[in-house]
């Protein structure tokens, strides 16, 4: 999901990326963030094995990927919102 939603960031117009950051304050950064150390800590090392050894989503590789607040709640709720229209893309 993340990837998909870097990309399609990187490719709107500026108009279209103030947008977005207004309609998603304060969450308007779209960047994958990773997850929250203390409380996500299998999600961390799920997703540095996916990226660093496996070298999936190349994207992120060498970010740090401690969000440093828990996201996980958050992922879940965007991902039942992106999981319908994905098939679109």
């Amino acid at each position: 999901m993340w990837a998909f939603i870097e990309e399609a960031h990187e490719r709107f117009s500026a108009e279209e990326e103030e947008r977005v950051k207004a309609k998603a304050h304060p969450y308007g950064n779209a960047r994958f963030a990773g997850f929250d150390r203390h409380t996500d800590i299998q999600h961390i090392q799920a997703a540095r094995f996916l990226i660093e050894d496996l070298n999936y989503f190349s994207r992120f590789k060498g970010r740090d990927l401690d969000s440093h607040v828990p996201v996980l709640n958050a992922y879940l709720r965007m991902y039942q919102g992106f999981e319908p229209v994905r098939r679109f893309w």
